[in-house]
C-alpha cells in the first residue's frame, strides 16, 4: 500500500504544470534601461554640444576683439607718427617788401623766403613775376586786361644753404623800373582815348615754386604767390605751370615799341573802335 502511494505521488508531481520562464519581463526592463541611457547621453551630447559651440563663439569674439585692439593700436600708432611727422615738417613763409636801394635810392623789392618749422634740405627755387593791367573803375569789377611776365626782373638770387632760417632771398627787384613800364601802359592808352572814360591801373605779382626735402628725406613742392605788403598765397601747380611759361618782357632789354605792341595786341583788344 506505501509503494502504491508513492507511485501515486510521482504520478501527480509529473503530472504537475511546469512554471513558465520571465524571459519577457527582463527583456521589456532591459530594453527601458537601454533608451533611458540614450537619452541621457543624447542630453549630454546636446549640453556638450551647446557648450563647444558657446566656447568657439568666445573663442572668434576674443579674436575679434584682438584685431580690433591691433587696428586700434596700429591707428594710434599712425597717428602719433604723422603727429611727429608734422611737427618736423619745414613751414615755408614768404614776404616781399620793398625799399630804397643804398646806392642810387631807387626802389626795389625783396623777396625773402624762411623756413620756420623743422630742417630742410636740397632747397630750390623759381620765380616768374608779372605786371597785371586792369580796369580802374570798381564797378566793373577790376577785369585783367593783361597780364605780361616781366623776365629778369629780380637781378639776384640768393640760396644761403640753411636748413632753418632765411633759406632764399630774391633781391634787386627794380621796382622804380616797373613803375615806369606800367605808367608808359598807361600813357599809351590815355593817348588812344582821351577822354579817359575808361582808365587803367596796374599792379605786380609774383609767383614761385619752392621745392625741399624734409627730415625725413620727403619730397616737397610748394606753388606759391605774394605781393608787396601782402601775406602770402598758395597756388595750384597747374596755374604755375601755365604762367611760367608764358613770354612777356624782359626787363633789362624792353624799349618802348615793345610797350605799344603789347597795348596794341593785347589791351586794346578789349575796347570799342
Amino acid at each position: 500500500m506505501d509503494q502504491a502511494t508513492d507511485q501515486s505521488e510521482k504520478a501527480k508531481i509529473q503530472e504537475a504544470p511546469k512554471a513558465k520562464p520571465q524571459s519577457r519581463n527582463w527583456i521589456s526592463i532591459t530594453a527601458l534601461g537601454v533608451s533611458i541611457i540614450a537619452v541621457i547621453i543624447s542630453a549630454f551630447s546636446v549640453y556638450f554640444a551647446s557648450i563647444q559651440s558657446e566656447y568657439s563663439r568666445i573663442q572668434a569674439e576674443n579674436s575679434r576683439i584682438q584685431a580690433e585692439n591691433a587696428r586700434i593700436q596700429s591707428e594710434h600708432s599712425r597717428i602719433q607718427a604723422e603727429i611727429v611727422s608734422q611737427s618736423n615738417l619745414p613751414n615755408i613763409n614768404v614776404t616781399q617788401k620793398n625799399e630804397l636801394d643804398g646806392k642810387d635810392k631807387s626802389e626795389i623789392s625783396i623777396i625773402t623766403i624762411s623756413n620756420e618749422g623743422g630742417p630742410l634740405s636740397e632747397f630750390d627755387c623759381k620765380e616768374v613775376t608779372f605786371l597785371y593791367v586792369m580796369l580802374s573803375d570798381v564797378s566793373k569789377g577790376y577785369p585783367i586786361l593783361a597780364d605780361i611776365p616781366l623776365a629778369a626782373f629780380y637781378g639776384d638770387t640768393v640760396l644761403t644753404g640753411r636748413a632753418k632760417g632765411i633759406v632764399c632771398r630774391f633781391q634787386g627787384g627794380d621796382f622804380a623800373k616797373y613803375k615806369k613800364l606800367a605808367e608808359a601802359l598807361i600813357k599809351i592808352h590815355d593817348e588812344a582815348y582821351p577822354d579817359r572814360k575808361l582808365k587803367l591801373t596796374a599792379d605786380m605779382m609774383t609767383y614761385l615754386r619752392v621745392k625741399y626735402r624734409d627730415v625725413l628725406d620727403k619730397s616737397h613742392t610748394d606753388y606759391l604767390s605774394v605781393q608787396p605788403g601782402r601775406d602770402m598765397q598758395r597756388i595750384e601747380s597747374r596755374d604755375w605751370n601755365s604762367l611760367y611759361k608764358k613770354q612777356g618782357l624782359n626787363m633789362k632789354t624792353v624799349k618802348g615799341e615793345d610797350l605799344k605792341r603789347i597795348y596794341t595786341e593785347v589791351i586794346s583788344t578789349h575796347f570799342p573802335k
